[in-house]
C-alpha cells in the first residue's frame, strides 16, 4: 500500500510514452503535481465523490465532510480542494435551504485560495469562471473561460455553460462540437449543458432526447425536470411539459420559480422571463 501512488505515477508515465499522447502544457502540469501520498486521505476523497455524484443538497454537504477529512490529513491535496469548492458551488446553485449568498461567498474564498497557489491550473480557472457566472459577472466569466480553454480541454463543457448563460450561444456550440469530437461519451454535466444549449438554439427534438437521458442518469436533481419541461414548452408540447412538472413535484414538492430564478444566472433577463413563464404554465408555483 505504501508504494501504490508511486506505481500509479509510473503507469501514467509509461502510458504517455507508449501512446505518445499529445498533451497541452496545462495537462502536463496537472500530471506533474502530486496529489496525495496518504491512502486514508485518498479513501476519504473517494467516499466524498460517491456522495457528490448523488446530486442532492444533503449529498453535497456529506461530500464536503469527506473532502475536509481528506484535507485534515493532507492539507495540500489538490483534488480534494477542488472537489470541496465544487461541491459548495453545486450546493449554492441547487439547494433549496442553503443561503446562496453565504455559500457563494465561502466558495469565493476557496477558489481565490486555489488560484493564489495554482494560477494556471485548468481546474482552478474553471471554478473561477463558473463562480464569476453565478456572481453575475458574465463578461469576466467569459474571459476567464477563454483563458481556461488554453489550459486544456478537460473542462470544455464548463466553459460552454459560462457562454450559454452569458448569451454567447454560438461560442458554446463550437465548444460542444469540439467536446463531442474528442470524447467517447458525455459526462452528466456536459450532457445537461449540451441539452440546454440545443434548447436555446431551437433544436428541440434532440434537446428533449438528451434532457430525458440526463433525467434518467441523475434522477434526484430537480434540474433534469426543469430542463426537460423547458425544451418541451419551447417546442409547443405544453401537455408533456405539464406531465414532466407533475412528476417533478412528486419528488420536489417545495420547489418554486423563485428558487429557479435564483439558481439560473442568465444574463438575458428576457430569456429568463420566457423560461419562467413556460415553467409557470407547466405547473411550477411562484
Amino acid at each position: 500500500m505504501h508504494d501504490i501512488f508511486e506505481i500509479q505515477d509510473e503507469l501514467v508515465g509509461e502510458i504517455i510514452l507508449e501512446t505518445q499522447v499529445a498533451l497541452t502544457d496545462g495537462e502536463v502540469a496537472h500530471l506533474a503535481v502530486r496529489q496525495t501520498r496518504s491512502v486514508q486521505a485518498w479513501e476519504y476523497f473517494h467516499q466524498g465523490l460517491l456522495e457528490h455524484i448523488k446530486y442532492r443538497p444533503e449529498s453535497f454537504q456529506a461530500a464536503r465532510r469527506m473532502y475536509r477529512k481528506a484535507l485534515d490529513i493532507d492539507p495540500d491535496y489538490f483534488d480534494a480542494m477542488v472537489a470541496d469548492a465544487w461541491a459548495l458551488w453545486m450546493d449554492a446553485r441547487s439547494s433549496i435551504d442553503a443561503s446562496q449568498v453565504d455559500a457563494l461567498r465561502e466558495c469565493r474564498g476557496l477558489v481565490d485560495g486555489l488560484i493564489s497557489r495554482w494560477p494556471n491550473r485548468a481546474e482552478a480557472i474553471h471554478l473561477d469562471a463558473v463562480l464569476l457566472m453565478m456572481e453575475g459577472e458574465h463578461e469576466a466569466a467569459e474571459k476567464r473561460a477563454d483563458q481556461g480553454r488554453s489550459a486544456g480541454r478537460s473542462y470544455l463543457w464548463g466553459y460552454a455553460i459560462v457562454h450559454i448563460y452569458g448569451g454567447s450561444i454560438k461560442k458554446a456550440t463550437e465548444l460542444f462540437a469540439e467536446l463531442i469530437n474528442s470524447s467517447l461519451v458525455l459526462n452528466n454535466d456536459a450532457l445537461y449543458c449540451y441539452a440546454q444549449c440545443l434548447t436555446l438554439m431551437g433544436e428541440y427534438e434532440q434537446a428533449i432526447i438528451l434532457a430525458e437521458e440526463y433525467r434518467l442518469r441523475v434522477p434526484a436533481t430537480v434540474y433534469g425536470y426543469t430542463l426537460l419541461a423547458t425544451a418541451q414548452g419551447m417546442s409547443d408540447q405544453s401537455e408533456r411539459a405539464a406531465e414532466t412538472v407533475a412528476a417533478m413535484r412528486q419528488i420536489h414538492p417545495r420547489f418554486t420559480l423563485a428558487m429557479f430564478r435564483q439558481h439560473e444566472p442568465y444574463r438575458d433577463a428576457e430569456l429568463l422571463k420566457r423560461i419562467i413563464d413556460l415553467l409557470r404554465k407547466a405547473g411550477i408555483p411562484d
